[in-house]
């Protein structure tokens, strides 16, 4: 009788874990007429908390299930300590969805698409760039000098 309870409790445990498991997918959609590439999507991190309550946020990978393949993401903070949103930067055909899983496990190198910097031997400038364009703000103080920017 001990055996049967004990089998009973073993597959109740089986099943709730295997039903947890299958919750823990996000799911984006596409629902327009056009492929979207490499798109950001924001995932509110209080939702990722919901069916991952124990995530580490240094040593997650969100994988996709149907490829295999890893998404890069960022953990967006707003300027505070605590976690607003999980970025993600996914590819999605017109009319389909693609499902994601976050697993343990330590993510790839992102790689890096921006870069800027204060430029001060050119009079206190700013300069930005990203993988497709670059920008400049020029300095206050330009303004006095009498040279071409």
């Amino acid at each position: 009788m001990n055996k049967i309870i004990f089998i009973i409790c073993l597959c109740f445990i089986y099943v709730s874990v295997f039903a947890q498991k299958s919750k823990r997918t996000i799911i984006i959609g596409n629902p327009s007429k056009f492929n979207r590439s490499k798109e950001l999507v924001r995932v509110n991190w209080a939702e990722v908390l919901k069916a991952y309550p124990a995530i580490d946020t240094a040593n997650f990978e969100v994988i996709n299930k149907t490829t295999g393949g890893e998404i890069q993401y960022q953990l967006e903070k707003l300027g505070g300590k605590a976690i607003k949103f999980l970025l993600l930067q996914v590819s999605v055909k017109a009319n389909t969805k693609i499902q994601l899983q976050l697993l343990k496990g330590k993510p790839n190198p992102v790689s890096t698409k921006t870069f800027g910097r204060y430029v001060p031997e050119r009079k206190d400038d700013f300069a930005w760039e990203i993988d497709k364009i670059a920008f400049r703000m020029y300095g206050k103080a330009l303004e006095n000098t009498n040279e071409n920017a």
